[in-house]
Parts: C-alpha cells; structure tokens; sequence
C-alpha cells in the first residue's frame, strides 16, 4: 500500500517538474519576442521596413551551427543581447525553422558604384531545393543600435541549382543606411518581409566583412587548403607567386594539418594572405554529409562558396585569378604578373578576363630533377598545353552578378565586356597533379602514361635562386611555432 502510495506521489510530482518547465520555456519565449519587437524599425526611405507584431510567431531564427573552440566566447549563452561591444561569434549559420535546410556562411558589404559607398550585403549560403520560389527579407544591426528589416533585391541561382540537394545561393540586400554612416555589425536573411522578426540575438547573425578598394593590386582566390597538403608545396607557391607580383590571397582552410598551418599564419602575419575557416553544413533532406576534395556533383557545388565569397571580398582589386595551390600561372614573354594583365588589357581594353591553357606536370610520370626538395622543381616534365580544367584572371568589377567559378566568368555582358582565352605564347597554368582514374579509362585520353612529355625548366628558372632561402624560412618559421 504504502509502495502504490509513493509512485503516485512520484508520477504527481513528475508532473508539476514538466508544467514548471514548460511555463519556464513559455516565459523566456514571450521575453525574446518582446525583445525583438523593440528593436524592429517601422519605416526607412523608399525601402520596406516591417515591425512585428508582438501575437505574430517568429518564423526564423538564425543559430550558431558550430563554434570553433579557440574563438568561443564562454559566457555567450549569458552574453547573447546585443550591445554595441558584442563580437559575434565565427562559425556556420543555420536558419533555424528550416531544421538544417538552410545555412549561411558570411556576408559581404560592399559598393555598387565608386560614389555608393557600403550600399550593398550580399549572404552566401546553402539553401534546400524546396525553397528555390521562397523569398526572404534581410535584418541588418547597426553600429548605433538600430536594427531594421529590408525586402531582399535578389537571390541568386547558381549553376548546379537542379543537380544537387542543397545548391549554393547568394541572396542581394540593399543597405538603406549607406549615407548616414551608420555602419552595419550584424546581418541575417529572415521570412518573408510581409512576416519578418529581427531578433537581439547576437549568435544568429553573421558579422559582415567589408570589401575596400584595392585599384591597382593583384588577388588570388585559391578556394580551399586542406587535409594533408604539404607545407613545402604552400611555402614554395607562396614564394613563387609573391615574386610574381601578387598583393593578396584568400584561402578558406579546411581539417587543414598543423604544419601546413603554421605556413598559413606566417603569410597571415605578413599581411599577404587571409585565411578562413570552411565549414560544410550537416546532413539534410535527399543531402548525406558531404567532404572536401571529393569528386562528385555535391562537393563541387559546396567549392563554389568560397569563389563567392572571394568575388565578394576581393571586388576592390584590379585583377583577380583563381587559381589552386598546385597551379602557377607562368608569363612567358614577361617576368611578372602585372606587366602580363597591363599587355593583355592594352590589347583588348573591354575584356572582362582571360582564361589560360595548362600544362600538367604529372606526377605519377616519376622525379626528373633530384636536386630540388619542392614539388615545383621536382616534376619538369609536362604535357602540350591543354583545354583541361582551364582557369582565369578577371577585372572583378567587370563582371555580373555571381559570375566567377572556378573554371568559368561571366562578363557583365549590358556594359559590352567579353571574354577571351590568352596565348600559349603569352602565358599558360602549370598544373602539378597525379594521374585521374578516368585518365586510365580512356582509350581515346592518353593523358595520363602515354602522351608525349616535354621538358620545361621555366618553374625550376624561378625556384633556383629563392630555393635555399625557402628553406630557410621555413626553419624560421617552425623555430618561432
């Protein structure tokens, strides 16, 4: 009897710990949401500006996907309203309500014009296919304070919108504010404006980066450095393409090695390259987990994120190539990179970019040169010059709206830019890579063993006298690591 007793007081007392906690989640909800009214903004010029009403449900929030534990704040639970002293955390967004259908991996300020300064926000994301037709708003936090919502001005498709689960997306919003020299801190995409809530939270939204203009320098977007790429080989492309004439590079690491890493934060300290933390959104509907480096549809839409974001970052710089760190761009009737871009725009002043033939120096043909440590003096064995995974320099500022890719651009066409491959003369991508499997497979591609090879010293001409003090700094650098 008194067993039956005690489970019943048990059970009762189960009950009242769930309708506490229930009231307890109910209570901070109505706390957030009369956070959020307070900060919504009614009206900003010619754009729409939505406040919320406070029985409206909050349709997305926008949450902290993954922290990286050097950068995390430790109290950011308790830190988590904004003030204008609050950093917001790195990492990988997810728009919360869409489970993990959406995310979003930075946001870029930048100009429309050289008189509209800090005018524009552009997001680049993952979006789940089913909300290809879904439009969205943006919220926008300012420096004073102020946050408002705006009406998106476009989303952008890129090319692999029908081929995968979760193509990437760049969503367009304007910055109503850009004359009052109030400076955005903090930026997401929300509902449909007809519905939008702008939330305090700081975790939810992206810190934006702003693209200055560089007018006369060169960039490289290298996309992605992972996994166990060798430290001499990033020391060496460095080095080489420094002495080329290149200003800047961007670089997005990915479960990069320590050593590799080290070589990344030297450049980084030099001032010569930004690096990036590259994040990969988790599983979702008709979407397995996805890697890096892998060849299939997926993983190739995931690698157009970064040269997004890198046309974003780097539209300041007269001229941008993308190139990958096994690639080098060599002139051949000049030394450096500035006097090859200044010929080649001098000839054709409405290009928009040039794309480049590559020699591919196989490395599974074998060492030819024992005297050099470095990849690039190594193999000096090459094809002929090959339409084989071409890649490009562009006037970014040239070019239409989310028009670079890795091996494509597209001109902004309505201003009567256009496109065109330079000479083999002129100067052409050297490409260091193993043998393809398809390679294998052909019999009409002899690429790989039986094509013809040709000895070419043009790279080892450049490594030769920088070589030992390649080595040297990279002694430097591991003593101070």
């Amino acid at each position: 009897m008194r067993l039956r007793r005690l489970i019943k007081l048990c059970k009762t007392g189960l009950k009242f710990c769930c309708f506490l906690l229930t009231f307890l989640l109910i209570t901070e909800r109505i706390l957030e949401d009369g956070e959020e009214q307070s900060q919504v903004k009614t009206s900003l010029n010619k754009h729409t500006v939505v406040k919320r009403q406070p029985t409206e449900e909050v349709p997305f929030k926008v949450v902290l996907d993954e922290i990286p534990s050097q950068n995390m704040n430790k109290n950011h639970k308790d830190a988590a309203v904004f003030s204008n002293s609050t950093a917001i955390i790195p990492g990988l967004y997810r728009v919360f309500g869409f489970g993990y259908d959406i995310f979003l991996f930075s946001a870029v300020v930048g100009n429309s014009s050289a008189i509209n300064t800090w005018d524009t926000i552009v997001i680049q994301g993952w979006e789940h296919r089913m909300f290809e037709n879904t439009t969205f708003g943006c919220c926008i936090k300012y420096k004073s304070g102020d946050m408002i919502s705006v009406n998106m001005t476009r989303k952008y498709h890129w090319a692999y919108r029908d081929k995968v689960s979760m193509p990437v997306k760049q969503y367009l919003c304007p910055n109503p504010r850009y004359k009052l020299n109030d400076l955005p801190v903090a930026v997401t995409i929300s509902g449909h404006t007809k519905q939008t809530a702008c939330h305090r939270r700081f975790n939810w939204y992206l810190e934006p980066y702003f693209a200055r203009a560089h007018k006369e320098e060169i960039a490289v977007c290298t996309k992605m450095v992972y996994g166990s790429v060798s430290a001499d080989d990033i020391l060496s492309w460095f080095e080489i393409h420094r002495r080329l004439g290149v200003n800047k590079v961007l670089t997005y690491s990915y479960n990069l090695n320590p050593e590799a890493a080290k070589v990344l934060q030297y450049y980084e300290s030099q001032g010569l390259v930004e690096t990036f933390s590259f994040r990969l959104p988790k599983a979702s509907r008709g979407r397995k987990v996805s890697q890096v480096g892998v060849k299939n549809m997926q993983a190739w839409n995931d690698e157009q994120i970064p040269v997004f974001d890198c046309l974003e970052k780097l539209k300041g710089y007269k001229y941008l190539a993308v190139i990958d760190m096994d690639e080098y761009l060599i002139p051949k009737e000049v030394k450096t990179w500035p006097q090859l871009f200044d010929n080649l725009w001098k000839v054709r002043p409405w290009a928009a970019g040039y794309t480049f033939l590559v020699h591919l120096h196989i490395t599974s043909w074998g060492v030819t040169n024992n005297s050099s440590r470095f990849t690039v003096g190594k193999y000096i064995n090459r094809t002929a010059a090959l339409v084989d995974r071409v890649k490009h320099v562009t006037r970014p500022d040239r070019l239409g709206i989310g028009g670079l890719s890795t091996h494509m651009y597209t001109p902004n066409w309505e201003k009567k830019y256009k496109r065109f491959q330079a000479k083999e003369s002129e100067a052409t991508i050297h490409h260091f890579r193993a043998c393809r499997k398809d390679w294998e497979k052909r019999a009409s591609n002899k690429t790989c063993m039986k094509i013809a090879r040709i000895t070419d010293t043009s790279l080892v001409d450049i490594l030769s006298p920088i070589e030992e003090d390649i080595v040297k700094l990279k002694a430097s650098i591991s003593d101070h690591s």
